[in-house]
């Protein structure tokens, strides 16, 4: 049932919905594309990843919708609902690119592997006489190795080979973290990876190519993003406690807080634009700051924002400095410096 709809001078189109609640939209303020938020059961796509492919091509990853490829259009172009054992309509809570056209995903704490050119899903099959991992998260980094963050298995290295895989335990963490969380790298290659979500342990790259713990950072609430902005010394770590700015030269940390508090809330990403600003996917919608003058403009779905709620590793910068931000409701694409900021009041 759809009550009467009502346009108010704002141009804003306002109709009712029995047990849905009331829905709102105004063309002239939608400054965020949206897009898969209807899949096949007619139910939002829940977004968990989003990895670069050739040609403008994106691999999305959701909870309970598969996985997909689009353009940056929103177009979907590939679909998997279905794992080789069965299981359709399935979750996964991490993934990374291992070569060209081989992805690694989790789904159930199962490792899968996607071949994006042949279209071919393979379930990974592991030594069952060891305990079940509990994954957390898995990356790939520069130098090919693939890790996986394992709760109270730490830090694992991952060794692919004739539809199986091996694991070993990476960087000796046993006397230093209690339980491992998610995990980022910086441009130099060191490792901060969540520790109980309780600090930081941050480890550097050894000449053999491992890593060796270097120092532990107390910030709590586990990383969700790392972001270094142009030459700067100066990173900002997001996490669910709010946003952190570390200088590497100096090993000066503050938590960065605004007149407002916007800031102080759970950070899934932040992504630098060309003009200095960050970009940040929140519980609260997305927020545009601007670290020199501290200034905050606050973006929500009147704006085309997909809901108030995004998710942790669900944000990409493409080459042409486009964001991708995921969430419940789907996704949202955009260029910074195509984003107007209104002067106009909202009516009363």
């Amino acid at each position: 049932y759809l009550t009467n709809p009502f346009l108010d001078k704002d141009s804003t189109l306002w109709i009712g919905c029995a047990s849905q609640g009331v829905f709102f939209y105004n063309p002239n303020k939608q400054k965020f594309q949206h897009f898969l938020n209807a899949g096949p059961d007619q139910k939002p796509f829940n977004i968990t990843r989003i990895l670069p492919l050739k040609e403008d091509r994106y691999l999305i990853f959701t909870r309970r919708q598969g996985a997909l490829v689009i353009n940056q259009g929103g177009t979907i172009l590939q679909h998997w609902l279905e794992l080789p054992n069965g299981i359709r309509n399935f979750t996964s809570t991490g993934a990374t690119q291992v070569d060209e056209h081989h992805f690694l995903f989790i789904c159930n704490n199962e490792l899968y592997l996607l071949d994006i050119e042949r279209g071919a899903i393979k379930k990974l099959q592991y030594d069952h006489s060891k305990p079940p991992l509990n994954f957390r998260q898995i990356e790939t980094l520069e130098n090919g190795k693939v890790l996986a963050s394992c709760e109270e298995d730490l830090l694992l290295e991952i060794q692919l080979s004739d539809g199986a895989y091996t694991y070993k335990p990476y960087a000796q963490l046993k006397n230093l973290a209690v339980s491992t969380g998610f995990f980022k790298t910086d441009r130099t290659g060191n490792l901060y990876i969540s520790n109980d979500e309780s600090s930081l342990l941050v480890l550097a790259p050894t000449p053999e190519g491992n890593h060796r713990f270097s120092y532990e950072l107390p910030i709590g609430g586990g990383i969700t993003s790392l972001t270094e902005v142009g030459d700067k010394s100066e990173i900002y770590i997001s996490t669910t406690f709010g946003l952190f700015c570390f200088n590497t030269a100096t090993c000066d940390l503050a938590s960065v807080i605004d007149k407002d508090k916007w800031l102080l809330q759970t950070i899934y990403a932040a992504i630098p634009d060309s003009n200095g600003n960050l970009w940040l996917s929140t519980n609260t919608g997305i927020l545009k700051y601007n670290p020199d003058n501290e200034n905050i403009k606050a973006f929500s779905r009147m704006d085309g924002v997909q809901a108030e709620e995004f998710n942790t590793h669900a944000y990409l910068q493409t080459n042409d400095g486009g964001i991708f931000f995921g969430g419940i409701n789907g996704l949202n694409f955009f260029y910074p410096d195509q984003i107007e900021l209104s002067v106009k009041e909202a009516p009363v």
